[in-house]
């Protein structure tokens, strides 16, 4: 059994476009499956803004909730379904 009882967080600071659906659509995984963690995080960054934008799209797609967090949108949240 594996205990985490810390929120899950993504740094997806230096992720090309394709490690970065790879590494996103894991994590959705990994915290479907978590039943202590209620959201994670997914740190986009501020850059040319094209992970960010794969990020909302991907969540979108797959029916997920989520929102910025902070002032400069580098983070995003994301909740249980």
């Amino acid at each position: 059994m594996k205990f985490n009882f810390f929120p899950m967080v993504l740094d997806l600071h230096g992720y090309d476009v394709n490690s970065a659906t790879a590494a996103i659509l894991n994590a959705l995984y990994e915290f479907k499956q978590d039943e202590y963690n209620n959201y994670f995080d997914i740190i986009v960054g501020i850059g040319s803004g094209i992970i960010r934008q794969i990020t909302e799209d991907l969540l979108d797609k797959e029916g997920y909730y989520w929102k910025n967090i902070g002032n400069n949108l580098a983070k995003i949240r994301v909740f249980k379904k």
